[in-house]
C-alpha cells in the first residue's frame, strides 16, 4: 500500500482575503466553498485547505495546522499506522463534505488526515505547484522511519537534524523541532519558473542562494520557492 502526500490545511481568519493572494500570486484555484466560510483550494496537485478560525472551531493557531495523504487501501493504511503506534487516536472524520475519511495523531501530534477516496485534484504538475514540505519533529530518523514505512516513501536523505523523504512527486523533510512549543508544519516549497519573480510579489522575501527564495505569505505562512525541487 503505496501513500501519496495530497493535502496540506491551514487556519485563517479571512480564507477569501488568503485565497485572493494566492490565485494572484502562485495561481491556486478554488474546488469548494463550505458553509462556514472555509475554502478547499489547489495548485493541481495537492488539495490546500484554507479553514476559517471560529470559537468552536478545531484550530489551535493561525497558520499550518495539520497534512493528508492519499492510499488505495484503507484498512491496510489503518493496520499499519495502528500497529506502529499502538496508543495513536485514530478515528473518522465527520462526513459534512471534508475530503478525508479517517484522521490520526502521529508521535509528534501531528494530525494526519488519510483518505482513500482521494483529495479530488487533477495531479497537475504544471509549475507552480507545491514539491516539498518541511515538518517539525522530535525525533526526525523515528517519525521517518514510521512515515516511510507506512506509505512506502523512499529515503533521499538525513543528516544529523534531519530526514527527507519522497512519495516520487512530493518531498517532506522531518527536521528537528526547536523550542518548547508543539510540532507543526513549517513551510511548503513550490516549484515556480522564475523564482526571483514569484517572491517580489510576497510581503517578507529573502534569497537563500542557488536561485531558491523565502517568503511569508500575507498570514506569515512560511513558504520556498526554487525552480526545482529533489523528488
Amino acid at each position: 500500500m503505496k501513500g501519496a502526500f495530497k493535502h496540506v490545511a491551514l487556519f485563517t481568519e479571512d480564507p477569501d482575503r488568503l485565497l485572493d493572494f494566492y490565485q494572484k500570486n502562485l495561481g491556486f484555484s478554488l474546488i469548494r466553498r463550505s458553509p462556514s466560510g472555509s475554502l478547499y483550494t489547489t495548485d493541481g496537485l495537492i488539495m490546500y485547505a484554507m479553514l476559517k478560525k471560529r470559537s468552536q472551531s478545531e484550530a489551535r493557531w493561525i497558520g499550518y495546522d495539520h497534512f493528508g495523504f492519499h492510499v488505495d487501501n484503507m484498512a491496510e493504511a489503518k493496520k499499519r499506522v495502528t500497529e506502529a503506534l499502538p496508543d495513536c487516536q485514530w478515528g473518522q472524520r465527520p462526513q459534512d463534505g471534508r475530503y478525508a475519511e479517517y484522521r490520526f495523531l502521529d508521535m509528534n501530534g501531528h494530525p494526519v488526515d488519510v483518505s482513500e477516496e482521494g483529495f479530488r485534484t487533477s495531479g497537475d504538475l504544471t509549475p507552480p505547484t507545491v514539491r516539498h514540505v518541511d515538518i517539525g519533529a522530535t525525533d526526525p530518523a523515528k517519525t521517518a522511519a514510521f512515515y516511510r514505512n507506512t506509505f512506502e516513501l523512499k529515503e533521499l536523505s538525513r543528516s544529523d537534524s534531519d530526514v527527507v523523504l519522497s512519495d516520487g512527486t512530493v518531498s517532506v523533510t522531518f527536521t528537528k523541532h526547536q523550542g518548547s512549543g508543539s510540532c507543526q508544519l513549517q513551510s511548503m516549497g513550490m516549484e515556480v519558473k522564475d523564482p526571483e519573480a514569484a517572491a517580489s510579489a510576497f510581503p517578507r522575501h529573502k534569497p537563500l542562494g542557488a536561485g531558491k527564495f523565502a517568503v511569508e505569505d500575507i498570514d506569515g505562512n512560511k513558504l520556498q520557492l526554487a525552480k526545482h525541487w529533489q523528488v
